[in-house]
């Protein structure tokens, strides 16, 4: 099962600069299974999945 979190951003972009800036481990954006970008964050000792989405533009 996957389980896990993920905090939707309006720019991954600068949410991924600014997480790296602060020091923390992200991964570059990648295209999510649900449409959008998403930029993974964590895996903790729970194997709990912590992300950023930015999800796809509306028509």
């Amino acid at each position: 099962a996957l389980t896990g979190v993920a905090f939707l951003s309006p720019d991954l972009d600068a949410t991924v600069a600014a997480v790296r800036a602060a020091g923390g481990p992200i991964g570059d954006p990648k295209p999510a299974v649900q449409g959008g970008r998403i930029a993974s964050v964590w895996h903790g000792h729970l194997n709990w999945g912590i992300a950023f989405m930015e999800p796809k533009p509306r028509n």
